[in-house]
């Protein structure tokens, strides 16, 4: 009964206000869907930006390590072993960071098996070295093992660009799952 003795300038008020409220409510609404589908988005972006540049990490302190070693067979013995101490020193620290990102088990599983291969890899290059000292002036030997050595950090590398492509794999999931929820 009030509403029909309002007069006409409190009834538009009244309705402008009541449609000012349903906005209000469908901005609040959207920002908390938007916020549904972005936030895990992101936060997988940013697990995988992490694995990625750890695995990148890792495969260039590889690198690194094969430049070590090569001061090592040219004679700059400290120089070399400077440098083959610090790649190794990146190589776990990005090991760890890749570690503490994975998302999936499939690349916690990489993971594992990178770290397996690397400690063999380290076994062996250092097994090597001590018997690079009984045979120093030994030229074939020297080539037989860098070739070695070369074709075990192709094969540590190789396992961190599957890590690339464990991550490129889980972003198009979700690229696909999210365009799924916005056309829903």
């Amino acid at each position: 009964m009030k509403l029909i003795k309002m007069n006409l300038k409190k009834k538009i008020l009244l309705g402008f206000v009541a449609v000012l409220i349903l906005m209000l409510a469908i901005v609040v609404l959207s920002f908390y869907s938007y916020s549904l589908i972005t936030e895990p988005f992101r936060r997988s972006l940013v697990q995988n930006y992490t694995s990625i540049v750890a695995a990148d990490n890792m495969s260039k302190s590889l690198d690194k390590q094969l430049y070590g070693l090569l001061d090592l067979f040219s004679n700059k013995q400290s120089l070399g072993f400077s440098i083959l101490k610090e790649a190794q020193n990146q190589f776990l620290d990005a090991y760890k960071e890749a570690l503490t990102s994975a998302y999936t088990t499939r690349e916690q599983k990489l993971l594992d098996e990178l770290k397996h291969d690397y400690d063999a890899y380290i076994d062996y290059l250092y097994l090597r070295l001590d018997q690079e000292e009984v045979a120093k002036n030994n030229t074939v030997y020297k080539e037989l093992y860098f070739r070695e050595i070369i074709a075990l950090i192709q094969n540590l590398k190789q396992k961190c660009y599957a890590i690339f492509d464990v991550n490129n794999h889980f972003m198009e999931n979700i690229i696909r799952e999210v365009d799924e929820a916005i056309k829903s």
